[in-house]
């Protein structure tokens, strides 16, 4: 998909072109991320255009990948989350509410995202 990153590249460079206009830039950005291309050209343009944003895009991406800092979560925690999700599918929320609260206790916070359910250390 040459001629893909070579046009997105081409707006990329027009916009920095333009009084470095970085919020044109990162439009283009946005819209590789939307383009009906493969995965392999957008993440090389992200890559190419990270160099200039320093955004540090694919390192937070790689450390979304590896499940980065989960390993540190006790396995009690991890067996809570799990029973908290399986509570919130069977719409059983006042149990749900009840274990995030346990959680809690043990210094941890549930996340609900678009990724999916996150944990983190209070």
């Amino acid at each position: 998909e040459l001629a893909d990153f070579e046009k997105h590249k081409g707006s990329f460079k027009a916009a920095l072109d333009d009084d470095i206009n970085t919020s044109n830039a990162i439009t283009v950005l946005y819209d590789v991320l939307k383009a009906d291309t493969n995965n392999e050209t957008k993440l090389a343009l992200i890559e190419d255009f990270d160099k200039v944003l320093s955004l540090g895009l694919m390192e937070a991406a790689k450390k979304l990948n590896s499940g980065e800092g989960e390993e540190d979560i006790p396995e009690e925690v991890k067996a809570l989350v799990e029973e908290r999700k399986a509570a919130r599918k069977a719409k059983d929320f006042a149990k749900a509410d009840e274990l995030r609260d346990k959680i809690g206790e043990l210094g941890y916070i549930v996340e609900e995202t678009r990724q999916g359910t996150k944990i983190k250390k209070k």
